[in-house]
């Protein structure tokens, strides 16, 4: 069985993630309330759960996913639509997006491996002082 936080899996869930919001965006269209103004909208959850569980690299595949499926239903719209439906613009503040949450995903990921590892070496040097005192050391909870 796989870890939670093996690589495989950091980016099943971030492939995931992108499906799932594009079913979402599906449903919402076929419901009829498409969303034609902010076709990028609904991804960004997508980068922002892939980026928060797996890091930069998810969050980035996510994001470039993302763009990718916005251009098929883009190509999929007749000529007029598609000019309104997503622009340049928008685009690159999309990109510029995936690219800040997944880097300060990552980067929060990093201060918590961090922390933890540092609170492991002070339970380490405590313990080992407990150990060499030769006089008893009590501890309360």
């Amino acid at each position: 069985m796989l870890h939670p936080h093996s690589t495989p899996v950091k980016y099943a869930i971030s492939l995931g993630s992108v499906i799932a919001i594009t079913g979402v965006k599906y449903a919402l269209d076929w419901a009829g309330l498409p969303l034609h103004e902010s076709p990028l909208l609904l991804f960004v959850l997508a980068v922002v759960v892939s980026a928060a569980f797996g890091g930069f690299w998810p969050g980035m595949l996510a994001t470039l996913l993302s763009v990718v499926i916005v251009f098929y239903w883009r190509d999929a719209l007749p000529a007029p639509m598609a000019e309104i439906y997503i622009s340049w613009v928008r685009l690159m503040l999309f990109l510029a997006e995936g690219l800040l949450i997944s880097w300060g995903a990552q980067m929060t990921i990093n201060l918590r491996a961090r922390r933890n590892e540092e609170a492991e070496k002070a339970h380490r040097h405590l313990q080992a002082v407990i150990d060499t005192t030769p006089l008893a050391v009590v501890t309360y909870r």
